[in-house]
C-alpha cells in the first residue's frame, strides 16, 4: 500500500508542468548512468528517468533503461531541417527563424514534430526569443540574405518591411525559387 501511494505521489507531481529536477534526483539519476548531463534533455525524458530510478527493477535494468532513454534522444540527428520539417514549424510558429538554432534545439524540434507537440515546438522559438537570439522581424540571418542573394542577386532589404520579411522567410522555407523570386521581386516593387 505504501509503495502504491509513493508511487502515485511521484507519478503526480512528474506529471505537472515546468518540472527541474532536484539535486536528489540529480544524484538519483546520476548513480545509474553518471555521465549524464540534465541540461540536454527535456523535462519529459527527466520525469522517464525518474520513473525508471523509482521502480522496483536491478539497478544494471535501471541503468540500461535510463541509458535507452538518452540514446533515444542522441539517435535523432541535428542535420539541418528539412523543408517539410520547416513547414511543420512555421504552421505553428509563423516567423519562426530558423537560422540561429543549435543542434540541441533542431533535436528538440525534431522531438516534437515526431510527438505531435505544438507547445513544444513553440516553447523553442520562445526560449530563442528571451535568450536575445532571435533576430528582428526586418533583418535576415546571414543565410537567409544567401539565400535570397541566390535567387534576387539585386535585393535591397533595405527596402523590406517586417511583414514582407515574413512572407520571404515563409518563401524561403518552402525552398521554390519561383516563389521566393515572387515574393521577394513584390517586396522591393512596393
Amino acid at each position: 500500500m505504501k509503495r502504491l501511494i509513493a508511487t502515485t505521489a511521484l507519478a503526480a507531481t512528474l506529471a505537472t508542468g515546468a518540472f527541474a529536477a532536484t539535486e536528489g534526483e540529480i544524484s538519483m539519476l546520476q548513480k545509474y548512468v553518471p555521465t549524464v548531463d540534465l541540461q540536454t534533455v527535456s523535462d519529459e525524458q527527466i520525469d522517464e528517468m525518474l520513473l525508471i530510478a523509482n521502480t522496483e527493477s536491478s539497478d544494471t535494468e535501471k541503468a540500461e533503461k535510463i541509458q535507452a532513454v538518452l540514446t533515444a534522444r542522441n539517435a535523432i540527428n541535428a542535420e539541418p531541417l528539412t523543408p517539410v520539417e520547416k513547414n511543420k514549424i512555421v504552421n505553428v510558429v509563423p516567423d519562426a527563424n530558423f537560422a540561429l538554432l543549435t543542434d540541441a534545439e533542431i533535436v528538440d524540434l525534431r522531438l516534437a514534430i515526431a510527438g505531435g507537440n505544438e507547445d513544444q515546438i513553440e516553447s523553442v522559438f520562445m526560449n530563442l526569443s528571451s535568450q536575445d537570439k532571435a533576430l528582428d522581424p526586418v533583418m535576415f540571418s546571414e543565410a537567409e540574405q544567401q539565400q535570397i542573394l541566390n535567387v534576387v542577386p539585386n535585393a535591397d532589404f533595405s527596402k523590406i518591411s517586417a511583414e514582407e520579411s515574413n512572407e520571404i522567410r515563409a518563401a524561403l522555407t518552402g525552398g521554390d525559387d519561383n516563389q521566393i523570386r515572387t515574393v521577394i521581386g513584390a517586396a522591393l516593387d512596393s
